[in-house]
Parts: structure tokens; sequence; C-alpha cells
């Protein structure tokens, strides 16, 4: 079983396409306890998308718009 949750979509407002989907895992201590922290990852929502070519700047692969993070 994975430790990953969907926390987000990356939905664009113009296209209406959601390109990206958030996901976070639990960070552990060495041992395996969990801490209160979280590591995110982003994936493409669907094999044809290509990752961002920029991570400061996650823009719609469609139309080249801003993405915003709608909660899962």
């Amino acid at each position: 079983m994975s430790d990953l949750e969907l926390e987000a979509r990356l939905t664009c407002r113009t296209c209406n396409a959601t390109p990206y989907l958030l996901y976070r895992r639990r960070n552990r201590q060495p041992n395996g306890q969990p801490l209160e922290t979280f590591e995110h990852q982003l994936w493409p929502a669907t094999p044809d998308v290509a990752p961002p070519e920029r991570a400061d700047k996650i823009v719609c692969p469609k139309c080249s718009r801003d993405l915003v993070r709608v909660a899962a």
C-alpha cells in the first residue's frame, strides 16, 4: 500500500483541462515513525502530458495559461 495521497488537482480555468495532480507523502523518521511534515510530488494526470518545463511556473500544456489548485 502506498503512502501517497492525492492532495490537489491543478486545473486550467481557460480550457478546463486538469493536466497535473499533486500528491503528498508523510515524511518519516529513520525508525519509521511519521513526522508532521510532507513531501509533495507533481504528476501528469494522463500519459500524454509532459512534465512542466519550469518548476517555478507551472502552466497548462494545452493553452499556456496559469493553473489553479483545486482541493481533491
